[in-house]
């Protein structure tokens, strides 16, 4: 085949405005106003579902009507609940892992166990930090402080 009739790969010609790229102070700018959003509104789910008679109150709720459920619900929602445990997270990991070495090399798996641990260690730091008053009093059927939610965060994190 003659050079003339060969397939050339050539970038097209752009015409118009180019849409422009972010700058590194536009990305980090962004990233800055994304985590004080993140903040703001743990904070408000906090006061609201902790520091609160009707937000311990709806909590209550919710672990008691699983309870007070049907047998079958109960034992649906306490088998969704056992599938969210420690072997299961380090196999997630350990395939999250070999995904990340295929692909990115020892730096991404290294980014993926930061993010990961990070996530997981904030919440068990946050149980640990912030109170929950007993407003209910007696008639609370959840005692302790259950937020945020260790199960929540890990299968966050995993996803």
């Amino acid at each position: 085949m003659s050079p003339r009739y060969a397939m050339r790969l050539r970038r097209p010609r752009f015409r118009g405005d180019r849409t422009p790229a972010a700058t590194a102070g536009q990305s980090i700018r962004r990233l800055v106003l994304v985590g004080l959003g993140a903040a703001a509104l743990l904070v408000l789910l906090w006061v609201g579902t902790t520091q609160t008679f009707a937000g311990q109150r709806i909590a209550d709720l919710v672990l008691y009507g699983r309870l007070a459920a049907d047998p079958a619900v109960r034992s649906a929602a306490n088998d969704s609940l056992a599938a969210v445990n420690l072997l299961s997270a380090a196999i997630v990991v350990a395939g999250l892992g070999a995904v990340a070495l295929a692909r990115g090399g020892p730096g991404l798996v290294a980014s993926v166990v930061v993010i990961l641990a990070g996530a997981n260690l904030t919440t068990q730091g946050m149980k640990a930090l912030l109170e929950r008053p007993h407003l209910l009093g007696d008639a609370a059927y959840a005692t302790g402080n259950s937020f945020p939610s260790g199960h929540a965060t890990l299968v966050a994190s995993l996803g």
